[in-house]
């Protein structure tokens, strides 16, 4: 069950050249479902009986007229605490000498709540201008930065912080139906990974992709 209280502000200010997006919340959860890896490897759900969330969240778009072209400009920041007000029968593990781990049940209590980092922000620029014949000439670009969390109830499992830069350079044909993109993805060569469990025999998890390059084709019909 979820007890959600919020209370935000929007705006568009200054002839719609600034837009605000402010929020604070409070969320409750109680019987919240986790998911863990059982000695035997298998995956197993654990009731978190209680989880509170709190968080601030700020968004400013800005859009300056120019005399030709597009220009939109995002930014935005995210604080939350969450954490397990109640846990008491959490999954841990803890190494072996000879290798492996053990698993024993913890009290989490307190412990952050997995992948909740505390703070997030990004940048994003979008910029298109006509191209004459050939339609619209776009290009965009986008930071976003990711303060790290927690694999695992135990948080004895970390992620740390990482960012995230991508760009694109787009061609939209005039009539809108066609578009070539050139694009190129973790531009700062970032590690860090798409998911971490613990298990009996060891950790396991899987990177996300390295610095990537590509181009793509697609139409509309």
């Amino acid at each position: 069950m979820l007890d959600a209280y919020e209370i935000g502000l929007k705006a568009d200010l200054f002839d719609n050249l600034l837009r605000v997006n402010l929020a604070a919340f409070h969320y409750d959860h109680s019987n919240l479902q986790v998911s863990a890896v059982n000695p035997s490897g298998s995956p197993s759900l654990l009731n978190a009986a209680e989880n509170k969330v709190d968080g601030i969240f700020a968004e400013l778009t800005l859009a300056p007229p120019l005399e030709t072209g597009y220009l939109q400009i995002r930014a935005s920041l995210s604080y939350l605490d969450a954490r397990y007000d109640s846990f008491p029968r959490a999954q841990f593990y803890f190494p072996n000498p000879g290798g492996g781990q053990t698993s024993v049940l913890g009290d989490a209590t307190g412990n952050r709540s997995v992948q909740s980092p505390e703070f997030t922000s990004s940048i994003s620029v979008d910029y298109e201008v006509p191209a004459g014949q050939f339609g619209t000439f776009g290009l965009s670009g986008t930071w976003a930065y990711n303060d790290g969390f927690f694999w695992t109830p135990q948080n004895a499992v970390r992620q740390e912080a990482f960012s995230l830069v991508s760009a694109q350079l787009y061609l939209t044909s005039p009539d809108e139906r066609w578009r070539l993109r050139i694009y190129g993805r973790n531009l700062l060569d970032e590690e860090h990974f798409i998911y971490v469990s613990r298990g009996g025999s060891n950790n396991a998890g899987a990177a996300a992709p390295p610095r990537t390059f590509g181009a793509a084709v697609s139409a509309s019909f």
